[in-house]
């Protein structure tokens, strides 16, 4: 969980690898421009544009990871190697960094939003149909 997440009640059901394959984390917005099902399998076309390079990535709010101390370690020492090509200007580093992850790159799996829900996010949501059905909300409502 991100310092900045607010757990209302137990989430301990996201430690059932039944119900949630690692890796999992909310997709930022997606290549296909739909929707995504809670557990659809991400493709790279979610993440990389034609050429390989990054263009959307997981949400790091709520992330279900399975790592051992091997692929641990050779995460530490990516990240400790100032030559190491993960070592890329983006917005959100430690998202993008576990988006391209070798080991996860092919593995990620949408989560269930209720789990990462955000609100400033509803100011960029449209119903399929256009129409702008926005509501402002006074901040100190």
């Amino acid at each position: 969980l991100d310092v900045d997440m607010l757990a209302r009640r137990s989430v301990d059901e996201l430690g059932d690898a039944s119900k949630f394959s690692a890796p999992t984390a909310v997709a930022r917005i997606n290549g296909r421009n739909r929707d995504l099902e809670p557990g659809e399998l991400l493709a790279a076309q979610d993440f990389f544009d034609e050429e390989g390079r990054a263009r959307y990535g997981i949400n790091a709010g709520v992330v279900v990871l399975d790592t051992d101390k091997d692929e641990l370690s050779a995460m530490l020492e990516s990240i400790g190697d100032p030559c190491d090509r993960s070592h890329v200007a983006t917005g959100g580093p430690e998202q993008d960094f576990l988006t391209r992850w070798p080991g996860y790159r092919a593995k990620w799996r949408h989560l269930d939003l209720r789990y990462n829900y955000q609100v400033y996010q509803l100011g960029l949501v449209r119903p399929s149909d256009g129409a702008d059905r926005r509501k402002q909300v006074p901040y100190d409502d």
